[in-house]
């Protein structure tokens, strides 16, 4: 099964993410355009070249599906279970002990108000 067949049928088909599709570059009517400045104007910009990275993200979806999307990783047994999702949150550790707060793509963090929120990172990219 290739990447996005799994990606498919394990996350989008599995939540019911009816909005959600790859970035294939070939957008109809209903699709936000994309806008760069190119000498001093605003111009649509070309499609994207996805098909690399699929693995990190690049598709495109609504924010209701957004919101599904991240209640399948918050909660257990929607996408992971609870032992995964232990782990995927639990803070790693430096060589030397100290811990990075960091869990694998996760984190909590305690805001000011003394609420935990966890933010959900592969990386390379904040945000």
């Amino acid at each position: 099964m290739s990447l996005t067949e799994c990606q498919k049928k394990y996350v989008i088909d599995k939540l019911g993410l009816r909005n959600t599709m790859m970035d294939t570059g070939v957008y109809d009517s209903s699709t936000t355009r994309f806008y760069s400045i190119r000498n001093r104007q605003i111009a649509i910009s070309p499609p994207t070249k996805c098909s690399f990275k699929y693995a990190e993200g690049c598709y495109l979806s609504t924010s209701e599906d957004l919101v599904i999307l991240g209640n399948g990783f918050l909660y257990s047994n929607r996408i992971l279970n609870s032992e995964t999702l232990k782990q995927l949150i639990k803070s790693q550790h430096l060589k030397n002990g100290e811990k990075t707060n960091y869990g694998i793509g996760f984190f909590l963090q305690l805001t000011t108000m003394e609420i935990t929120i966890m933010d959900m990172r592969e990386g390379t990219w904040e945000g």
